[in-house]
């Protein structure tokens, strides 16, 4: 059975000699994992490379073949902008961590075409971490809604803003954390940049969005990229 796919190259492992496994988050069929041995002088596979490829195979084999594979939107001078490089390494671990084996999801797809045209031709990346995960919140479909009152909270657990007293995992009023997240799913990203943020609030604040996603996914976040994040940024 041969049909070609489209997808985003999320994790690869060496396995032996000049074979691999690779998992892509196709188009067509989600998250997938492939055996692959690349062409002598083809160009390596790079976290988030967008390709298109034979998927070659039969029911009966657990991992099917990648083959005759094409490089759909080459991302030149990616890996001379250090920025941008540790943000390809943010995504490409959130999805690893956060995607299911063969859950399509074709709006997520699309994001993912949006977001690394976006990081490639920015000059100001600083922010594409928290628009990254709003993304995905949508895709995902837990992205709360702007509140139309100034509430006191934001609870991680029950998704959702709140008054009075707080719950223990929560975005708080305190250092313009709550402010920003607002800013963030208005897309009012002036506002957020203008924002009185300490930058170690902006790491709380990232930190925080990305644990009420893996709470509403029933995972564990076991990012470890942000430290990069963090000096790069200086967060």
């Amino acid at each position: 059975m041969k049909s070609r796919l489209h997808g985003f190259v999320i994790y690869k492992q060496k396995v032996r000699d000049n074979m691999m496994v690779v998992k892509v988050f196709t188009q067509e069929n989600g998250l997938q994992s492939f055996w692959f041995r690349p062409k002598k002088g083809q160009r390596p596979l790079h976290g988030m490379d967008e390709i298109s490829f034979i998927d070659f195979g039969d029911q009966r084999e657990h991992l099917h073949w990648m083959k005759e594979v094409e490089l759909q939107n080459p991302f030149h001078q990616m890996d001379a902008h250090p920025a941008k490089a540790a943000s390809v390494l943010f995504m490409q671990e959130v999805l690893y961590r956060l995607l299911e084996e063969n859950d399509a999801n074709p709006p997520l797809y699309f994001f993912l075409q949006e977001i690394m045209g976006q990081l490639q031709s920015e000059v100001d990346v600083s922010l594409i971490h928290f628009v990254f995960l709003i993304g995905l919140m949508r895709s995902a479909g837990c992205c709360p809604v702007p509140p139309l009152q100034d509430p006191h909270w934001f609870g991680m657990e029950a998704g959702e803003f709140g008054f009075h007293t707080p719950p223990t995992k929560c975005i708080s009023r305190e250092n313009h954390q709550l402010k920003a997240f607002i800013a963030l799913l208005k897309g009012d990203y002036e506002e957020l940049r203008a924002a009185e943020m300490l930058n170690a609030d902006r790491r709380q604040l990232l930190k925080a969005l990305i644990d009420y996603l893996f709470i509403q996914q029933h995972k564990i976040n076991q990012i470890r990229s942000l430290d990069i994040y963090y000096e790069l940024f200086h967060a």
